[in-house]
């Protein structure tokens, strides 16, 4: 929030902690925004959908959710609650990358009836991330020659798609791209990845 005051972007924030999903749908149709930006846990967001699909107001740029709600079960949860409002996912991994295949494949080989979603995936990429650290960390290395390793030797790691940085307050992808609901829970992609920075 304080990086859209700097930016001068014009926003509004709602506490979403106590509200219910009446108390949120008056709350948001007497601020009409033309768009909503969530950023929250499942838990927190759902009822926002519910308020959006309440009554005839509607957002009218539709709504940005962050990475937090890139899940297939949230993802199934909301469809029904949006009621022709658009909606867009944040998301630091693309669920159709080569990293995100390769998880995939590795879990039809060992779990074949295990349905694949985006925890999965994030799982499997940190484990991609750890792997290589541990790999030049050297074998038997310490938790503080893992984490240097990951300081010092983690500038510009590629999976799939995107580009990780990691720096000593920590580390996050270079880009991010956009997701857009589908059938079944799966998330599609909606346009290019921007940069961030």
């Amino acid at each position: 929030e304080r990086g859209l005051a700097a930016a001068g972007v014009p926003h509004q924030s709602l506490a979403l902690a106590t509200a219910t999903p009446a108390e949120l749908a008056a709350e948001v149709a007497t601020r009409d925004p033309a768009s909503l930006v969530i950023v929250a846990s499942p838990m927190r967001a759902l009822p926002v959908l519910q308020a959006a699909g309440r009554g005839a107001w509607r957002p009218a740029h539709g709504i940005v959710a962050s990475s937090d709600l890139m899940s297939v079960s949230f993802v199934e949860e909301a469809a029904p609650l949006l009621r022709g409002t658009s909606m867009s996912i944040a998301g630091e991994i693309d669920p159709a990358d080569p990293t995100s295949r390769d998880y995939l494949a590795a879990l039809r080989r060992s779990v074949p009836l295990r349905v694949p979603g985006i925890e999965g995936a994030r799982g499997w990429y940190d484990g991609v991330l750890v792997a290589r650290a541990d790999a030049d960390a050297g074998p038997g290395a310490s938790p503080a020659a893992l984490e240097t390793a990951l300081r010092t030797g983690f500038t510009g790691i590629h999976l799939g798609l995107f580009e990780l940085d990691w720096a000593t307050a920590g580390g996050g992808p270079d880009r991010l791209a956009f997701f857009r609901p589908g059938d079944g829970g799966s998330l599609l992609r909606d346009g290019p990845a921007v940069g961030l920075g």
